[in-house]
């Protein structure tokens, strides 16, 4: 909820959220801790597992500047 929350106080928009074969790693953790809520999330590569494979700088960007601004409501937890 803080990480949706966030996302529209910064983007005034709802944050797309969908399953996606990636983030395995959200599943694994939440096997093995109860309770716990993850969150996978990452700028938008294109032509991914390929050697066009390139990253888009700017949504690197706003992923960078999101996650500092959630770090800094976790940590006023």
């Amino acid at each position: 909820d803080r990480v949706v929350s966030l996302y529209r106080e910064m983007y005034g928009k709802e944050p797309v959220m969908e399953g996606i074969h990636a983030g395995l790693e959200c599943g694994l953790l939440a096997d093995k801790i109860p309770n716990l809520d993850c969150v996978a999330m990452g700028p938008d590569i294109l032509d991914i597992h390929t050697t066009a494979e390139r990253l888009d700088i700017e949504s690197t960007r706003r992923v960078y500047e999101f996650l500092i601004e959630y770090l800094k409501i976790k940590d006023g937890e």
